[in-house]
């Protein structure tokens, strides 16, 4: 099969996906609860690896704010609409041991892909549905930096790529056990865009994610899978073609005030070369909702 047959019929999936569902996946964190009210979230995120990230051993050390970050604001417009917004920013910053190694010290920053989208629950059905999309403004002015944050946040990898476009689509399925369990699961496609014609290919690729959340008192953690699959790939066996990660988070509620604590682990080799986990926290600032 061809590459542009094969873009063909999977978007006719795609397509039939979202019409039978008509939901599409949420681009933002997938491990923030919004509880239906206006909130602002601040997500920091660092990575940890044991060999060089750029030549696969261990020669510069990264300093303290080598991280990638995500500003969101969410704010319910119905009882059951609400926008998204976010902002992500990388920091890549490296120190050499021996002041004689090429590089010395190293940084740059860039201001990422911003994500804005409408999300759509329904209590009554269990279902928690967005649709979203990434506009094409980080600047291939700092590949270091944009790099990091692909690195450091691969299931929002997309946040980070230059010239393309980024819509989502798939829908998300929340069950509460009468014990107090919430299994949250969701499935579907992420286009990837080029914004010139013919410059490069467009990209499909099929994100799903599985969430185990319980709750006690004021205190929420979650344990669950990430991971998508390169539909596009060409010559790419199911092994290379996928990317997975094992995710804990832990959260507090006192107030309005909600900070929460992140740890990711790829579970394949393609993640596992580059990096060994991510590690990060947040604090979302919550308001009272005037829908609900």
């Amino acid at each position: 099969m061809s590459r542009s047959a094969g873009i063909i019929k999977i978007a006719v999936v795609v397509l039939l996906a979202m019409i039978i569902f008509t939901v599409p996946l949420v681009g933002q964190s997938l491990w923030l609860k919004h509880n239906h009210k206006p909130a602002i979230s601040l997500e920091f995120y660092k990575i940890k690896y044991e060999r060089d990230p750029w030549y696969g051993t261990q020669i510069y050390n990264t300093k303290l704010f080598n991280m990638t970050a995500f500003l969101s604001a969410y704010i319910p417009t119905s009882h059951d609409l609400g926008v998204v917004f976010e902002i992500p920013y990388t920091n890549f910053s490296i120190q050499a041991p021996d002041a004689s190694m090429e590089w010395g010290n190293y940084s740059e920053n860039s201001i990422g892909n911003p994500y804005i989208g409408i999300e759509y629950e329904n209590p009554e059905q269990n279902f928690i549905s967005t649709v979203g999309i990434r506009f094409p403004l980080a600047s291939e002015e700092n590949p270091y930096a944009l790099l990091q944050g692909m690195r450091t946040e691969s299931d929002r990898a997309e946040a980070f790529e230059v010239k393309r476009l980024a819509i989502y689509a798939s829908a998300v399925y929340n069950y509460r056990s009468p014990e107090g369990l919430t299994l949250r699961f969701g499935l579907g496609p992420l286009a990837s865009i080029p914004t010139k014609t013919g410059e490069y290919d467009t990209e499909l690729y099929l994100r799903y994610f599985s969430q185990l959340w319980t709750e006690a008192g004021n205190f929420s953690m979650a344990a669950g899978l990430t991971g998508f699959f390169w539909l596009t790939g060409e010559d790419l066996n199911l092994g290379e073609g996928t990317f997975h990660h094992i995710n804990l988070a832990g959260f507090y509620q006192f107030g309005m005030f909600r900070p929460g604590l992140f740890f990711a682990a790829p579970l394949d080799a393609n993640l596992s070369y580059i990096k060994d986990y991510t590690y990060g926290f947040s604090l979302t600032l919550e308001f009272e909702n005037s829908f609900r």
